[in-house]
């Protein structure tokens, strides 16, 4: 299953987006920071 989600992800590559952090808490930054989508032009 691994395999196969890689493969797909890496097809689809040009349609998955990132993320931009908004808020970084002083501690325990990846469990409670807030996102945003990045815009795509």
């Amino acid at each position: 299953m691994h395999k196969a989600s890689v493969q797909h992800l890496y097809a689809n590559r040009d349609s998955v987006g990132g993320l931009r952090m908004t808020y970084e808490p002083p501690t325990l930054r990846f469990f409670t920071a807030r996102f945003e989508p990045l815009s795509r032009s």
